[in-house]
């Protein structure tokens, strides 16, 4: 029973170990990146303001110093991790040594109707007197039906 044991252990010891080598092989170091492009666009390239980034189904071409060249699919940043502004055209694209622009399309989502979601806090004034804003809210919806709360901006 110990001799049989032991011989379990040793072939699991073997296995690790050779799995251990396997993984370190696919592994080999290729040098820096000299060279990075765009193999493949990310499925969306098209933004409204608001939404995030995905580079879902972007493929880097990598070229190493030693001449190897790969395909990545993941591994990469990218700098504008927020909800997209109006001014966010341009995506830098980091992997390892090497960046890239990536260029993208924002459309400014604009509301096609607003109403009052929270009166002011103050609604009597006299002649005169200045708006409050105080506690106004506003819900604005936008052409593809979503709706947003306003609470500043106005």
């Amino acid at each position: 029973m110990k001799k049989r044991s032991r011989l379990i252990a040793l072939l699991l010891c073997l296995l690790l170990a050779a799995a251990l080598a396997l993984t370190a092989c696919g592994n080999k170091d290729h040098g820096s990146v000299i060279a990075m492009e765009v193999g493949k666009n990310p499925t969306k390239l098209s933004y409204m303001t608001g939404e995030l980034f995905d580079p879902s189904g972007m493929e880097l071409v990598v070229q190493y110093e030693d001449g190897y060249v790969e395909t990545v699919t993941d591994g990469f940043t990218w700098d504008i991790t927020d909800p997209l502004e109006e001014d966010d055209d341009e995506i830098i694209v980091r992997y390892r040594n090497k960046s890239i622009l990536l260029f993208i399309d924002i459309t400014v989502k604009v509301p096609t109707s607003l109403e009052v979601e929270t009166p002011p806090d103050k609604l009597v004034y006299t002649a005169g007197e200045r708006f409050d804003k105080t506690g106004l809210t506003l819900k604005a919806t936008y052409e593809d039906g979503t709706e947003e709360i306003i609470t500043e901006g106005f």
